[in-house]
């Protein structure tokens, strides 16, 4: 879910899990309603897949949207009982909408493609 945009996650997040809402907060001064999610790995595209080579375990996800429906924050956390058990959580906060950024793009030197490696890593049951 996390490589994805935050309109991706949350209509996977209405797919594959039972989301309901928590309450409001106030976020970096925006009111936002403030939703759980319980997942299924299962309802995930390959989820029964990467539930068997990982053993991956999912803490409910928290997201908290504002008026104009922007995703302000979403918590994700999991944990995996592979042969390297690893837990994870991400906390990501969303602002500035409407604005222009002014983004380099890194040389191809300060770069690395890990696609392969995590494949790899993922055919071999965790173990690369």
């Amino acid at each position: 879910m996390t490589a994805q945009t935050p309109g991706q996650t949350l209509r996977q997040l209405k797919a594959a899990g039972d989301v309901r809402k928590v309450g409001t907060e106030t976020i970096d001064g925006a009111e936002t309603t403030h939703y759980t999610a319980t997942l299924d790995p299962a309802k995930f595209p390959n989820g029964a897949r990467l539930k068997q080579l990982t053993g991956a375990t999912y803490q409910p996800v928290d997201v908290w949207i504002d008026e104009d429906d922007h995703v302000r924050r979403i918590h994700i956390g999991y944990s995996t009982s592979s042969s390297r058990a690893l837990s994870s959580e991400m906390t990501m906060t969303f602002s500035d909408y409407g604005k222009n950024v002014d983004v380099s793009v890194p040389s191809a030197s300060e770069t690395f493609d890990a696609t392969g490696e995590a494949a790899k890593s993922l055919q071999n049951g965790g173990v690369s």
